[in-house]
């Protein structure tokens, strides 16, 4: 091989590693995005779920002074 051989080789090399690791951090950053929104997702999911026993829990009890719900 050649001089000039040599470093098409060793450019084309270094440009494969580059493309890979912009490629892995793509991906990584996908996956991290996923996972924040999945957790956001179940998050304000549980929080749903609270307040809607919160509420159930309120009216249960009777003391609301909801008109349209009467008390007695």
């Amino acid at each position: 091989m050649t001089r000039t051989d040599v470093y098409v080789v060793a450019v084309v090399g270094g440009l494969t590693v580059v493309i890979a690791l912009l490629a892995a951090a793509i991906l990584a950053a996908g996956v991290y995005l996923g996972y924040a929104r999945l957790h956001e997702w179940r998050e304000a999911r549980r929080r749903r779920r609270r307040d809607l026993k919160t509420c159930r829990a309120i009216e249960a009890l009777g003391t609301t002074r909801n008109p349209d719900h009467p008390t007695h």
